[in-house]
């Protein structure tokens, strides 16, 4: 699995590359001036290493279709279509682009393993792939997310469900009036 330092390729790993971002976005951001806050770095720091993962993924950039590949070229070019610098971006991209060195072409073209997930990350966050987890009685809530509402249905009917229908359907009421009359 992709950017796999040690426990599997799930959430420690994760974990452990955004702290690699964020270290070494704050250690090189002191030494250049890309301003203090690296909130929009570390957002390209991500998209970065989440193309070089996945460079065939379809993407769409305000409606253009393109491979994940040319994503963060794409957002330099509108950057400096609409007037603002590339610093930030570039620097977020260096940094990214060292751990993806360090992380993915180290390990198989050096049978080196440079970067490992810390232990005590492996025993908070657990190892292998994440997994959605799924509602217990098999329904999709609001969002598939599986908490709060639940579309109506057998396990979830509507509060008036059962009415004077003999249908086995749902009693909405009958106090309607079709439209066009």
């Amino acid at each position: 699995s992709g950017f796999n330092t040690g426990s599997g390729g799930g959430t420690a790993d994760y974990v452990f590359m955004l702290i690699f971002g964020m270290m070494g976005l704050l250690i090189t951001g002191s030494f250049i001036d890309v301003g203090v806050f690296f909130g929009e770095q570390l957002k390209d720091y991500v998209m970065y290493l989440w193309c070089k993962r996945d460079p065939a993924a379809r993407v769409s950039l305000f409606g253009f279709p393109l491979q994940a590949m040319y994503l963060p070229f794409a957002h330099m070019g509108l950057r400096i279509f609409m007037g603002g610098s590339i610093a930030t971006m570039v620097h977020a991209f260096v940094v990214a682009h060292v751990y993806y060195f360090l992380a993915e072409v180290v390990p198989k073209t050096h049978a080196k393993v440079i970067l490992n997930t810390p232990e005590f990350l492996v025993s908070m966050f657990g190892v292998g792939e994440y997994i959605s987890p799924r509602p217990e009685n098999g329904m999709q809530g609001f969002g598939g997310g599986g908490g709060g509402w639940n579309r109506p249905g057998p396990n979830a009917p509507p509060a008036n469900a059962g009415g004077n229908n003999n249908q086995g359907g749902y009693d909405w009421g009958g106090g309607g009036q079709r439209l066009g009359r």
